[in-house]
C-alpha cells in the first residue's frame, strides 16, 4: 500500500539538507512549509528492536510484524501537510539541530494517558487536535483505531493499517484536490467522519 501510495506521486521530490526525510511535493511548491508529504528514511531491525526494548520498559507492546515492515519502509510520516503524523525513531543530530527527524514514537508513547491498557501503541495524531491513532497489540490481527485526546473515545476503526491509510489518504486527498489554493489547512478539522468538531 505504501509503495503504491508514494510511487504515484510524481516528481519533483526532494531530499532535504537538514535530515533523512523525503520531501513529496506534487504540486511543486517551492516553500518547505508547503511540502505536501515528508516519508523519513527507513530504521533497521536493530533500530526497531532496541526501539521496542525502550517501550517495553513503560509498557507491554510488542510489534506486529507488519508494523516492524513499516518502519523498514519509512520511519514515521507526514501526510498532507502533516494533517497525519506517523511517529517514529527520533534521531539527534547533534551538528544540526534543524535535522528533519519525525516526532519520537518513544517520547509519544511515554506521555501516554496512565489508564489505557498497556498493550496500546501509540503510532501518531491529527494535527487538528491531536487525536491520537492507535494499535493495540494485544489482538491478534491488531485493529487500528483513533483515541480522541480529551475523552479517550474511540471515533473511528480500520481492520487494519493498510485499510486505515488507503481510506484517510483517499479521504484528505478529496481534501486538498477541493481546496481553492491547492493546499489543505490542517487547522481546520481533518478528523474522520463520526467526530464533532471541536469548536
Amino acid at each position: 500500500m505504501l509503495e503504491y501510495f508514494f510511487g504515484k506521486i510524481k516528481l519533483p521530490k526532494k531530499e532535504t539538507k537538514e535530515g533523512d526525510a523525503l520531501w513529496l511535493n506534487p504540486k511543486a511548491d517551492k516553500q518547505m512549509d508547503k511540502v505536501v508529504h515528508k516519508k523519513y528514511a527507513p530504521i533497521n531491525e536493530i533500530q526497531i528492536q532496541q526501539m521496542e526494548q525502550d517501550l517495553q520498559r513503560i509498557s507491554r507492546v510488542v510489534f506486529p510484524d507488519w508494523y516492524r515492515s513499516f518502519l523498514q519502509y519509512a520511519n514515521g510520516l507526514s501526510l498532507y501537510y502533516g494533517a497525519i503524523s506517523l511517529y517514529g525513531l527520533q534521531k539527534v543530530e547533534r551538528s544540526n539541530p534543524e535535522w528533519e527527524s519525525p516526532s519520537s514514537l518513544y517520547l509519544e508513547n511515554l506521555s501516554r494517558h496512565k489508564h489505557v491498557p498497556k498493550e496500546w501503541l501509540f503510532i501518531g495524531c491529527y494535527c487538528y487536535d491531536g487525536t491520537e491513532i492507535v494499535i493495540d497489540t494485544n489482538k491478534e490481527e491488531s485493529d487500528i483505531f483513533c483515541l480522541y485526546n480529551e475523552t479517550d473515545k474511540v471515533i473511528c476503526s480500520w481492520k487494519n493499517f493498510d485499510e486505515f491509510l488507503f481510506t484517510e489518504t483517499k479521504r484528505l486527498e478529496l481534501l486538498y484536490l477541493q481546496h481553492p489554493w491547492g493546499w489543505l489547512d490542517i487547522k481546520s478539522n481533518t478528523l474522520p467522519v463520526g467526530h464533532k468538531d471541536k469548536n
